[in-house]
């Protein structure tokens, strides 16, 4: 069985497969909705605009994007955001870019908050309305909002919409973002060393000061591409598939069972 094709299980085998990993991926989320105290109310208004990173040579990646994700282009104003390629420092490139669409979204645009996806995710089923309730249950001083995770080590689940990574996890391939975020990078920028030199690392990491909250369960996924940085084909299915107790998507009870070999 080569373990990197869906196509090898047979009927019932991820299920069976989830089984036998809930108990583990169980004990990985963690309620802390006890222990952590939202401080204030959200009042900062939902943003209109969503940019979206894209290499400018990628226009197949553009064409896809705009084929799955009729959701956000029917809920914001989407603009496409030219990426950073810098294949001398990957990490920089991808950092890079994020900090040139804040730059520009929340100085020449002078906007409070803003939508940032990548090019090769999309909202899944249902997303909006989890999103919307999502950001009404921020606290006063969130920086954060991020749509997706591939790999924690614990989610900390702090209400029904609600969780953060204890420590830091990966992928932010949708995220809303605020103003207040900005200078708080520039101003740890020192600390983008070791384990911390992806974004999502950085922007997780528990040692930096930025207040980093997840949509729980989660709303966005990649498909299937060919990465440009990593050179080859990437199939993020591959890292949720047997484990879908700990990978909840709000289109969790459609999406698993869609899977070949589920």
């Amino acid at each position: 069985m080569d373990p990197t094709r869906t196509s090898n299980y047979g009927p019932g085998d991820l299920r069976r497969i989830c089984e036998l990993n809930k108990e583990s991926d169980l004990s990985r989320i963690i309620d802390i909705g006890s222990k952590f105290e939202l401080s204030g109310k959200n009042e900062v208004q939902f943003p209109k605009k969503a940019y979206v990173i894209n290499l400018a040579r990628r226009h197949d990646r553009w064409e896809r994007f705009n084929s799955l994700n009729k959701q956000l282009f029917s809920n914001f104003e989407v603009e496409r955001f030219d990426a950073v390629e810098d294949l001398s420092d990957v990490p920089w490139a991808i950092f890079r870019s994020y900090l040139d669409v804040m730059e520009k979204a929340f100085g020449e645009d002078c906007q409070d908050s803003i939508v940032v996806m990548e090019d090769d995710a999309y909202l899944v089923s249902g997303a909006m309305d989890k999103i919307r309730d999502s950001y009404a249950s921020l606290p006063q001083d969130w920086d954060i909002l991020i749509g997706n995770h591939y790999f924690f080590g614990e989610m900390g689940v702090i209400n029904e919409h609600l969780a953060k990574p204890l420590n830091r996890a990966s992928t932010i391939n949708f995220s809303i973002i605020r103003n207040t975020i900005l200078d708080k990078i520039k101003d740890n920028l020192n600390m983008r060393e070791g384990d911390k030199l992806d974004i999502d690392h950085f922007i997780t990491s528990c040692d930096v000061p930025i207040n980093n909250y997840s949509i729980w369960p989660m709303v966005s996924r990649e498909y299937l591409s060919h990465s440009d940085h990593k050179g080859c084909e990437k199939n993020m299915e591959m890292r949720i598939r047997e484990h879908a107790y700990l990978f909840p998507f709000v289109d969790g009870d459609k999406y698993y069972p869609s899977l070949a070999g589920w």
